[in-house]
């Protein structure tokens, strides 16, 4: 069942080894195409690509996130699509991380959403 599998890669995030963390990211990545219920896997991803201490899980989870949003169409996922783009402008004001906020801006314009003042004032601010 895709639950058991999801909540196996879930477990899989919180492990300690960083190469661990990533295989899971990407894992989810190829799963999140064929699970009927993608609503199971954004929130772990939003966490990671918030909260872990390693930057390349952050990255790697906020390019996983972009191409989820990406992918979602119709409005039975435009909540989650709002939190991603949500997770991608916290990143970019708010990581210490230049290369993590600069894939949140990438993302961000992948997306087609603009920064918004707020976010330009933090990041020159940064600068």
């Amino acid at each position: 069942r895709d639950e058991d599998i999801i909540e196996r890669l879930m477990e899989l995030l919180r492990d300690d080894n960083c190469k661990v963390k990533l295989e899971a990211i990407n894992s989810l990545s190829q799963l999140s195409t064929s699970v009927s219920s993608p609503q199971l896997i954004v929130p772990h991803l939003l966490w990671a690509g918030r909260y872990d201490r390693v930057k390349e899980v952050r990255i790697t989870a906020l390019r996983t996130l972009t191409q989820l949003a990406k992918d979602f169409t119709g409005d039975n996922n435009s909540d989650l699509r709002e939190d991603i783009v949500s997770s991608l402008r916290d990143a970019l004001g708010s990581d210490t991380e230049d290369c993590v906020r600069q894939e949140a801006e990438r993302g961000l314009l992948e997306l087609g959403e603009v920064a918004t003042h707020e976010d330009t004032l933090i990041q020159a601010i940064r600068e």
